[in-house]
């Protein structure tokens, strides 16, 4: 079913009724789609990320999980889940409500042709149908795939040189990169995060988690077990999937953490750094070059240094020479040089 966008002033089209979007969607879809590291109070989620005004300083923007109305306790900034979708996605809800209820079903993974009962059926069962574990999902996904493998290449990542790290990338049947989210504490797999191929330039969200995922306390790809002293001392704390794949090629002989969202990167450098200061390793901090990345990049660093890393010494912030991120520089050249003869 087509319709207008909410206010009516334009001619813009969806796919979806909204009506069935609101009822297949949680919110804890939304934040684990966009790497929104929340906390569930029954059945209340609550979050330092507002998305009306951006980074609280406390946990205390609230989610009902069930409806997806949101309340920020600091501005009190309210809205209902497409609010929460558009704050995120970076939309107008108003002047974007089409584009709003899309990106809301592709994060609740709806189809066009998906009938309006069985998204219904789906709303109704989401919560108690039987799903394979993350493992098997992860080992489910395949290990090659001809598309996916040419999107990885026109971004410069090497797709021979990931398979040669390891189980590092899989892929969707719709050909989408992915990587593993493992539990920062336990290293298990709890996570599936998908790299979208089919966006147009400046498409939200571009990197979502498979259904099930779990995104809080999670880094995709390395574990913090394998930081050793013999050899694998040195720690890359990054952001997003892309950067991640890049950090495993570009770092061959370090254990990678993608922080799932820039929010994210503070956590994931607490949980990574007091093990790189007992092995006496270094731990190397790389950002995207914009507000979140600077701010998330910052916290990452405060959060090292409690560990006992001192910056410029045993702590390192990657400069990418002006490059937005990890992957756009590593696209263009610039290559990483270890100071002070650390590494050839």
């Amino acid at each position: 079913m087509e319709a207008r966008a909410r206010d009516g002033t334009n001619d813009v089209k969806r796919t979806f009724d909204a009506r069935d979007v609101r009822a297949a969607l949680r919110a804890v879809d939304v934040l684990d789609a966009y790497g929104i590291e929340h906390r569930a109070y029954g059945s209340q989620l609550a979050t330092q990320q507002c998305p009306s005004c951006g980074q609280r300083s406390r946990r205390n923007v609230y989610v009902d999980n069930e409806t997806g109305a949101f309340h920020c306790k600091a501005h009190d900034c309210r809205g209902d889940i497409f609010a929460l979708v558009a704050g995120f996605a970076g939309l107008d809800i108003q002047r974007d409500f089409a584009r709003v209820v899309d990106v809301a079903a592709e994060i609740a993974r709806l189809t066009p042709s998906t009938r309006v009962v069985e998204r219904a059926r789906h709303s109704a069962t989401r919560m108690t149908s039987s799903t394979p574990s993350m493992p098997t999902v992860w080992r489910m996904l395949s290990r090659c795939d001809e598309r996916g493998e040419d999107y990885l290449r026109r971004r410069g990542i090497d797709p021979d040189g990931l398979r040669s790290a390891g189980d590092i990338v899989r892929y969707t049947r719709n050909n989408e990169p992915c990587a593993a989210l493992r539990d920062l504490k336990t290293g298990v797999i709890v996570g599936v995060q998908r790299r979208r191929i089919d966006l147009v330039a400046g498409g939200e969200p571009r990197v979502l988690a498979l259904r099930g995922s779990r995104v809080a306390g999670t880094a995709l790809v390395g574990r913090v077990a394998e930081l050793t002293a013999d050899g694998r001392d040195v720690a890359i704390v990054c952001e997003g999937l892309a950067d991640a794949l890049v950090a495993t090629v570009a770092w061959p002989s370090c254990v990678v953490f993608g922080s799932p969202g820039a929010d994210s990167l503070s956590r994931v450098a607490a949980a990574v750094a007091p093990r790189v200061a007992a092995i006496g390793g270094w731990l190397l901090v790389v950002a995207d070059d914009d507000d979140a990345g600077v701010r998330g990049a910052a916290n990452a660093i405060v959060a090292a240094e409690r560990a006992g890393l001192t910056l410029d010494r045993d702590l390192r912030l990657v400069d990418l020479d002006g490059a937005h991120d990890l992957a756009d520089a590593w696209r263009v050249g610039w290559r990483w040089c270890w100071p002070d003869g650390r590494r050839s």
